[in-house]
């Protein structure tokens, strides 16, 4: 039921999984398309999470780029969707992510549905063996 990730901690899964979408400045020659290949972000320069934030979900959110052959050129990291869709705004570069996420980007960027297999998978990590209801409940909504 429960997976451990770390001294005193375990993930709960949620079984709640989505696809991927690039966001995009406005102006960019891409913003128009409804869907994408990763294929098509190779030699674009990223934005994204730091590495330092959490190492599964920095590769889970590369992963379209990692099934389409390339390693992104990152070159500005920022620590929440929110700072990183300003910063792909200002046009620093682009970034790929999970496609709730996007939800909240602001009006200078667009997000671009990936045509990838790979998935995000949103996950509930609590301390380990909290038995309480609310945890549990909370899971199963």
């Amino acid at each position: 039921m429960a997976e451990r990730v770390g001294e005193g901690f375990a993930v709960l899964g949620l079984e709640r999984k989505e696809g991927f979408v690039a966001v995009v400045p406005t102006n960019h020659l891409q913003a128009k398309k409804t869907r994408l290949s990763a294929t098509s972000l190779r030699d674009e320069r990223f934005v994204f999470y730091p590495r330092s934030a959490g190492e599964l979900a920095y590769r889970r959110n590369l992963q379209p780029c990692v099934d389409a052959g390339f390693e992104p050129q990152i070159v500005q990291e920022a620590s929440n969707w929110v700072t990183i869709f300003h910063l792909v705004g200002a046009g620093v570069g682009i970034t790929i992510a999970p496609a709730s996420a996007a939800e909240i980007r602001p009006d200078t960027v667009v997000s671009i549905s990936l045509a990838s297999p790979a998935r995000s998978e949103v996950q509930l990590v609590t301390r380990a063996h909290d038995d309480r209801a609310v945890i549990h409940n909370f899971a199963e909504i």
